[in-house]
């Protein structure tokens, strides 16, 4: 069994390694003689090579450190019929002093069912931290054969093991903020800190805040379009006041399409498209470009990160997002598949047959708890 290493001194064991552990993030992933991925030495893998379903999902805790989720009602209350997904995670820093403070709980999903999309709400994020810190709801296409796994310390946006396109959405809570002010978040057009855009990413690649701070007009190539200049000022978007919506969509051949509503309180109803969303964006719009990841409808699945900071006072952060199922081929609404499944800390080579044993056992599930 593969031991943790301990971590002391944690700013001179980075130097010290710096040499033979490259942070490859503004280059292309590098391996061992093995094969294996190099990765920073504060990004240690705790992997336990088992993973789990909830609902429609196939479900992973990147460091399973505490990390949790369920379905729920629109306040976050357990709800096996809700439409609501709720994660939180804990950082856990101070029970195990060989966790270091770089690492962040993250809780990772993938559709079950390949042939559906899913509408994203964001409804509540709640982030304790004493410092300005973002919580990251990431989602869109991933190579439709590779799963998650409980332990891997990857998302859709650090080391995932496959190429993925999609929308990287950092929701920041200030430094001096309240974290208990529902104003407080924003989706951030922060570049020094990553900010909301079209983001691709090749297997193993990890985004990097270099390929921010050029700024407007002068961002990495993997960014496929800035968001940020839409959504920040008077028009910045407060997902905890308005609810906003987003879908994303690949077509192949490089070809996408990203639908926003900033506010979504009535739907689609109000805004300046009283009809449908406010904002639709192509790799056709100005300054926006294909993707170039060999992704396409047939051999991809949709994917989504809910990364939670920790931090002081309080090791727990929570985002709870409203999902909407779509019919990848004909864009529309889908009926949900069963909620009620549940498993976890299941083999890879197993998970389908646990699947339908927990299907079989939720018949006598209560929607929810008395």
């Amino acid at each position: 069994m593969k031991r943790p290493v301990r971590l002391l001194a944690l700013p001179l064991f980075l130097l010290s390694l710096a040499a033979v552990c490259p942070l490859h993030a503004d280059g292309p992933p590098q391996y061992d003689s093995a094969g294996k991925l190099i990765r920073p030495p504060g990004l240690i893998d705790y992997s336990t090579g088992t993973l789990g379903a909830l609902g429609p999902f196939y479900w992973a805790r990147a460091l399973d450190l505490g990390e949790h989720a369920r379905f729920a009602d629109p306040t976050g209350f357990p709800d096996r019929s809700g439409r609501f997904l709720w994660a939180v995670g804990y950082g856990r820093v101070r029970a195990d002093e060989r966790i270091p403070h770089g690492l962040h709980p993250r809780n990772n999903f993938l559709s079950r069912d390949a042939a559906l999309g899913w509408q994203v709400q964001p409804w509540r994020v709640l982030i304790h931290s004493d410092g300005g810190h973002n919580a990251k709801i990431d989602f869109g296409y991933a190579a439709a054969d590779y799963r998650f796994l409980n332990g891997d310390n990857e998302d859709f946006a650090h080391f995932m093991g496959c190429d993925r396109v999609g929308i990287f959405m950092p929701v920041r809570r200030d430094k001096g903020s309240d974290a208990y002010n529902p104003a407080a978040p924003f989706i951030s057009p922060v570049y020094g800190a990553q900010s909301f855009c079209v983001i691709e990413f090749r297997k193993d690649e990890i985004i990097s805040y270099d390929w921010f701070r050029g700024g407007e007009g002068k961002l990495d190539p993997h960014i496929l379009f800035d968001l940020a200049p839409f959504f920040r000022g008077e028009n910045v978007v407060k997902p905890n006041i308005t609810k906003p919506i987003a879908r994303f969509d690949i077509h192949g051949e490089g070809r996408w399409t990203f639908k926003f509503e900033p506010d979504g309180r009535d739907g689609l109803a109000g805004g300046s498209n009283p009809s449908d969303f406010d904002f639709v964006f192509t790799e056709k719009s100005p300054g926006a470009k294909p993707y170039t990841v060999p992704l396409t409808p047939q051999n991809s699945r949709w994917a989504l990160t809910l990364y939670t900071p920790n931090g002081s006072p309080i090791d727990a952060s929570e985002i709870l997002i409203g999902l909407d199922p779509y019919d990848r081929a004909t864009g529309k609404p889908a009926e949900w598949p069963d909620r009620k499944v549940r498993v976890a800390d299941v083999p890879l080579a197993t998970i389908e047959k646990e699947i339908e044993k927990a299907r079989a056992a939720s018949a006598t599930h209560r929607d929810r708890p008395e």
